[in-house]
């Protein structure tokens, strides 16, 4: 007895294709640029959350 997300696990390359034949990119290229987009975030998050005090001192320094 299979349920409803395995049948749709079973055929998950032929959904994943069917959407995106309008872009023209197989799934590779976009696996790709979610890697290499969640690296670049993930640099962003490491700048402003684990060195945190030159942001610190921008902050003092902003107009009130």
């Amino acid at each position: 007895m299979e349920s409803e997300f395995d049948d749709y696990a079973g055929n998950y390359d032929a959904a994943l294709n069917q959407g995106l034949a309008l872009s023209g990119e197989p799934k590779e290229y976009f696996a790709r640029e979610r890697v290499r987009w969640s690296a670049s975030f993930g640099l962003l998050l490491f700048a402003l959350l684990l060195a945190p005090v030159p942001w610190r001192r921008l902050w003092a320094l902003r107009p009130r």
